[in-house]
């Protein structure tokens, strides 16, 4: 073989072309598919260099960007992706171009890995996600210019009605099923697993298991998008996204992570130029209704009205009918504050671990909104559990059988409820958890805890 011929052959910008005048597009459309390929006719010449139409028989392809240099017009060609006048593509050819952004593609169907929070509730266990991209191409930055500032994604919540068709799991079942997989090649776990409450936002989205001889390891496993996570910046709505877990917001769409409207009872107002109208003197739900899968409890949710035309709006909350096809289990206040207890009663010293609802006192009518853990050693003994970390989840029955009164907790209060479900005080300062679902009421800081941990009953 005359190797020096062959290699001539081969160079096919040899004589400084470049390919694309070399190879037209019929040329190019044959040596990707084959003999008899040739350019889509029905495809305008002047498009082909972000995508080359090829056909085959009856047959059409989209196929590639044409080469750099393929003829697209009378005096034009290919140059990165653009049909350019081959004077001007010269002229311009050392010019810094900056990168700017394509318009947003529309979001995407909703998502959701449907894990269940330790309640058996959905909504505290995560949410579906939609995505939004767009492309810095609008131009590409070129010779040395700046790319584009800021995320090619966006994400926006939203409800994942496909959650109630499969079965349930819940996020620790998720971690311990990842980790009992890895105890098949790594025979120093244990094949349990959990999700960490950690300030380091990747590692509050990975999948953390236990080994056999005490400490915990992971090997980059994470949680799915949407799943529900917590940093110590405690009772805001964060949700893992690729692997981090994320902030969202209900400021504006704008943000790269967004709350949905549903999720935002604190809705402006003003829309742009338009007011929102609220009825005057009805309640209007502003929220969807959540539920925390206690029983005795009931269903809350976001309201507001207008007390005059012409008033600002006063927000409230009120009792609703929940979804109960949500919660994978239903658990009493005595289930609910045992699972408590024995949480962190190899923590701290003296607790049973078993944790139960007391009834309202004299001198404290919330007393039955904070969960009571039992002595160790003097089963009467009961400590109440100091801080937020010890209250009831909302919506608990806090009226301790006493028919004449409806009252429910919230925010470690036992509210009174009238019969159309209105709360019997309207001025309620700690509603806005219910904004956020923030619903991990059973993290304890155990630092705070003294010996004992809270008053003695």
């Amino acid at each position: 073989m005359d190797h020096s011929t062959s290699s001539t052959r081969l160079d096919h910008g040899g004589d400084g072309n470049l390919p694309g005048e070399r190879f037209d597009v019929d040329q190019q459309c044959m040596l990707k598919y084959g003999r008899g390929s040739r350019h889509s006719a029905s495809q305008p010449i002047s498009d082909i260099c972000q995508d080359l139409h090829c056909m085959k028989e009856r047959y059409t392809w989209t196929s590639h960007p044409a080469l750099e240099g393929t003829l697209c017009g009378k005096n034009r060609w290919c140059r990165r992706g653009r049909c350019l006048d081959k004077e001007q593509s010269l002229q311009l050819a050392y010019q810094v171009v900056k990168g700017g952004w394509s318009e947003w593609s529309s979001f995407s169907e909703c998502a959701s890995g449907c894990l269940y929070d330790n309640d058996g509730s959905l909504v505290g266990g995560s949410t579906g996600v939609r995505v939004a991209a767009r492309l810095c191409n609008n131009p590409r930055p070129e010779n040395g210019g700046d790319s584009c500032i800021g995320s090619d994604k966006k994400y926006k919540t939203c409800t994942p009605n496909q959650c109630e068709k499969i079965a349930k799991t819940r996020i620790q079942s998720f971690a311990s099923e990842i980790c009992l997989r890895a105890r098949e090649v790594d025979n120093q776990l244990a094949g349990t697993g959990f999700q960490k409450i950690s300030s380091d936002p990747e590692e509050a989205c990975t999948v953390w298991c236990h080994k056999r001889v005490g400490g915990i390891h992971s090997k980059g496993w994470t949680f799915p998008d949407g799943t529900t996570c917590q940093t110590h910046r405690r009772h805001r709505p964060m949700y893992c996204i690729s692997g981090v877990c994320q902030e969202f917001k209900c400021t504006s769409d704008e943000e790269v992570f967004i709350l949905s409207s549903s999720m935002c009872p604190s809705s402006l107002l003003f829309s742009r130029d338009k007011r929102r109208e609220v009825p005057v003197g009805i309640w209007q739900p502003i929220s969807d209704c959540y539920f925390n899968c206690i029983t005795p409890g009931v269903g809350l949710q976001l309201v507001e009205k207008r007390p005059c035309r012409y008033c600002n709006t006063t927000s409230s909350i009120k009792i609703c009918q929940p979804n109960n096809k949500l919660c994978q289990d239903m658990k009493t206040p005595t289930e609910h504050a045992t699972m408590v207890c024995t949480r962190y009663s190899d923590k701290v010293r003296r607790l049973s671990g078993f944790g139960i609802q007391l009834i309202q006192s004299q001198d404290d009518d919330d007393r039955a909104c904070k969960i009571a853990c039992q002595d160790e050693t003097v089963p009467n003994r009961f400590y109440l559990v100091n801080g937020e970390g010890g209250w009831f989840p909302f919506g608990t029955d806090c009226s301790k059988g006493d028919t004449s009164r409806r009252a429910y907790c919230v925010s470690g209060k036992c509210l009174g409820f009238n019969a159309d479900g209105s709360p019997i005080h309207e001025s309620i300062n700690n509603f806005p958890r219910l904004r956020t679902r923030r619903k991990r009421s059973f993290e304890i800081n155990v630092d705070s805890w003294k010996d004992p941990p809270g008053k003695c009953y």
